[in-house]
């Protein structure tokens, strides 16, 4: 029996009645259980992929002949308005709606300049506001990370949502996402979706690249810590179909239990120093750091300088001109090297991560310079491996770097194209701990979390492994005096390390860390 063929709804203005209902059930139980859901109204996956059975498109009877005429048509646009007015009427009572987002990815919208497109979210955000007695936040979501500045600032968009797709280092990411969306724009951040790529058919799904669900957990923690409105959103079923995804949101859920957000005023925590408890611990005083760009869902700046320069602390400058993907083809824009320039505070590594071969024809050639004197010539040829996609090369080649200023180049001066990250070893000078620290302070709260620097997705797919960081001292300050509860969790494993009572003075409070090997947070509340 021959597939029956697609066929379009029932037109343009008429409502779905069985997936109503399915969607009454949905938030029946988000009230149950506490469940707060964001209500896309509309996405570009109908527009992109389902174009030839749309409704709005004229030949189903609909308004438009092309997708991004949707933006200008008044019919379409008076369309939109009764189908909000209906939703507004069918679900504006529920207590389970968070908000509602009037695009998944707007900026994916086929053929369209981003330009027009906000005019209609200006009139559809007004004409929501104007029907919802409910007075629920109004937003919209860009498939960019870093969005756009004509969108974001508008006063119709009540918070920024964004996603990120096939970046390793979750954590560093999302934080400083994050920061940089808060800070610019004054508005809550929601890091919406987030995952490893969109290969999902030709390697199993996202979930295969991340068996220990490394980039969900770092995606989870680092927006709150952060300042964000929420965790981040983990994309993909499959990856989220884990019991440790359960125990990673268990963790969290405890973490944050009872604390008012809203009634806090929340800055980044001032940390002044952290060191090993004891000095016998002490070993090389350095540690290492990520250093990674951008092959997806960013929209990258069209000014790409010759040399990227690398500060102490691993920052990019030009950051958004940094492409992950080394591509050598006569047909691509994209550039086949880029530069580093960078100072070794001692003996250390530049290692190079390739992760993806996109490209396998002609065959990639791999190859570094430092300081004009080529020491790695690598062809990236099919790995003899039992289920070997080249999606999932993952494989790092590591070149000692003498203490001082370098300039490193790596290019692919064969064919086809790569995805790069890279790790710079002992590069960054730090007193205490390899650890990441992270998280935001009130007068009446304090949450910090501590991350092995190596617990990444990145690390995971290199099969690069860690080592347990022991106990240190850490020191915040800016803290109101008094007497303060400090409670520890392995954010791992959901279970509670130890609570204890800290007394401070001189505005500052010391804390012993536990031994970490993957991850702990602590939070701390003021009770006198």
């Amino acid at each position: 029996m021959l597939p029956l063929p697609l066929q379009s709804d029932r037109g343009i203005g008429k409502y779905n009645m069985e997936g109503a209902w399915h969607l009454d059930r949905v938030l029946e139980d988000g009230e149950k259980y506490g469940i707060y859901h964001i209500l896309t109204l509309t996405n570009q996956w109908t527009f992109n992929q389902q174009w030839a059975i749309h409704s709005y498109n004229s030949k189903n009877g609909g308004p438009i002949e092309q997708p991004a005429e949707y933006w200008t048509n008044e019919i379409a646009q008076q369309y939109f308005e009764k189908f909000l007015r209906y939703v507004v009427a069918r679900w504006g009572y529920s207590t389970s709606v968070f908000s509602w987002d009037l695009w998944n990815e707007y900026s994916s919208m086929p053929g369209s300049n981003i330009a027009v497109s906000i005019p209609w979210h200006q009139r559809m955000a007004k004409f929501l506001r104007s029907i919802d007695p409910y007075k629920h936040i109004i937003h919209t979501n860009d498939g960019s990370l870093n969005g756009r500045d004509a969108m974001n600032a508008l006063p119709e968009m009540e918070l920024i949502s964004s996603n990120i797709y096939m970046v390793r280092n979750m954590a560093r990411v999302a934080e400083d996402i994050t920061k940089q969306h808060t800070s610019k724009y004054g508005k809550p951040y929601l890091l919406t979706e987030f995952g490893t790529g969109h290969s999902v058919n030709s390697v199993g799904g996202y979930a295969s690249m991340d068996p220990e669900r490394r980039m969900v957990h770092n995606g989870l923690w680092a927006p709150v810590v952060s300042g964000g409105a929420t965790t981040g959103m983990a994309w993909e079923g499959n990856w989220l179909d884990h019991n440790i995804f359960y125990t990673y949101i268990k963790a969290l859920s405890m973490f944050i239990d009872g604390i008012q957000f809203s009634k806090n005023e929340w800055l980044p925590a001032k940390i002044s120093s952290f060191n090993y408890k004891d000095k016998t611990d002490k070993g090389e005083m350095f540690g290492d750091v990520i250093v990674e760009g951008w092959s997806g869902n960013y929209r990258r700046e069209n000014y790409i300088p010759d040399i990227f320069q690398i500060d102490h602390n691993g920052n990019v400058d030009h950051q958004a001109s940094l492409n992950a993907i080394l591509e050598n083809s006569a047909k691509s824009n994209r550039n086949s090297s880029v530069t580093f320039q960078m100072d070794y505070p001692t003996q250390g590594e530049f290692v190079v991560c390739v992760s993806e071969i996109r490209d396998t024809t002609p065959t990639p050639t791999l190859s570094v310079k430092v300081d004009g004197k080529k020491v790695l010539n690598k062809a990236l040829k099919p790995l003899n491996e039992k289920g070997y996609h080249p999606l999932m090369y993952n494989q790092y080649y590591s070149i000692p770097v003498d203490k001082g200023n370098h300039k490193i180049q790596v290019e692919n001066t064969g064919g086809g194209s790569f995805v790069t990250s890279f790790e710079l070893r002992n590069f960054i000078e730090n007193d205490g701990p390899k650890l990441e620290v992270r998280g935001i302070q009130s007068q009446s709260h304090i949450l910090l979390w501590f991350k092995n620097q190596k617990f990444t997705l990145l690390h995971s797919l290199m099969n690069i492994n860690w080592e347990p960081q022991p106990e240190g001292v850490i020191t915040i300050v800016d803290v109101p005096n008094g007497k303060w509860i400090a409670e520890w969790i392995n954010t791992i494993n959901a279970t509670i390390i130890k609570k204890e009572l800290i007394e401070n003075n001189n505005r500052q409070l010391i804390l012993n860390t536990p031994v970490v090997n993957e991850s702990v947070a602590v939070r701390l509340y003021k009770i006198t």
